[in-house]
């Protein structure tokens, strides 16, 4: 009696087990290589998007260089040398480091109108504002506004007046008259730089640094692993009133974003109009 033979051989198993062996692998392969390729658009996306932020802060700051606090032709200088403390708005340091002035508002108030025409101009509230800070008072009207030296120590009021050390001179006829709601100015600076991230290992990132926080070193967007700057003015000459900033950075990932591979390296140029008037 013969039996019929049932099952697989060991041959077989062994063929079956290699290909389902590689199957597995080139789905393993398959799954890794999908990965990746998400994690770098993943990466793309990001990279993208702290360019976009940084050259966002870097042109909202260059638009704001040099403000005046009003509009030039109502502002009375009353400082005794004449100068302009928000010139020179734009400057560049050795190290590449970007310094931005101009006057930022901070606070409104209301001047009683038989203080107009006075050196001392009482706001009926705090203002916080240091004897000898530069500061811009501008009528909510449009038609007065003022720069002076502030050179008195009253906490509700603000004083134009020459001080001890003759920081603001007298009107040749009489104080402009500053009355009803009014905007206060004082200088700001801004400093962007770029330097070793403090919250990510082995990566650069942009820092602000701002007169009003203290110079307190504040890190805006990680990954930005250069700027440079350069002044654009009609002439080109080293003396000529800048019209223009232009900046190029480079924005790069991290490794751990790309599964170890090489970061991605995006280059950005970005060219700024000034607005404000250059005195």
């Amino acid at each position: 009696m013969s039996h019929q033979q049932t099952g697989f051989t060991v041959l077989e198993l062994l063929i079956a087990s290699s290909l389902a062996v590689g199957v597995i692998l080139m789905a393993v392969t398959g799954l890794g290589t999908a990965r990746q390729s998400e994690q770098i658009e993943l990466a793309y996306q990001r990279l993208n998007e702290n360019a976009r932020l940084a050259t966002d802060l870097l042109r909202q700051g260059l638009q704001r260089a040099g403000h005046p606090g009003c509009h030039p032709s109502v502002r009375r200088n009353l400082i005794a040398d004449g100068h302009d403390p928000a010139w020179p708005a734009v400057e560049v340091s050795a190290e590449g480091a970007l310094t931005l002035t101009g006057f930022r508002a901070v606070l409104e108030a209301n001047i009683p109108d038989e203080s107009a025409g006075e050196a001392i101009l009482p706001l009926g509230r705090s203002h916080g504002i240091a004897t000898g800070t530069p500061v811009v008072v501008s009528a909510a009207s449009g038609d007065a506004c003022a720069l002076f030296i502030h050179t008195g120590e009253e906490p509700q009021a603000l004083s134009r007046a020459p001080g001890s050390g003759a920081s603001n001179r007298l009107p040749a006829t009489a104080y402009q008259a500053l009355t009803g709601a009014v905007t206060v100015f004082t200088l700001e600076r801004v400093m962007f730089e770029v330097g070793p991230s403090s919250t990510h290992a082995e990566r650069r990132s942009m820092f602000r640094r701002r007169a009003s926080a203290r110079y307190r070193r504040e890190e805006l967007v990680v990954g930005v692993e250069a700027l440079s700057v350069r002044m654009l003015s009609h002439d080109q000459t080293v003396t000529a009133a800048p019209v223009g900033v232009s900046l190029a950075l480079e924005v790069a990932s991290g490794r751990a974003e790309t599964l170890g591979s090489a970061p991605l390296r995006l280059p950005v140029d970005l060219t700024v109009a000034l607005r404000n008037r250059w005195p």
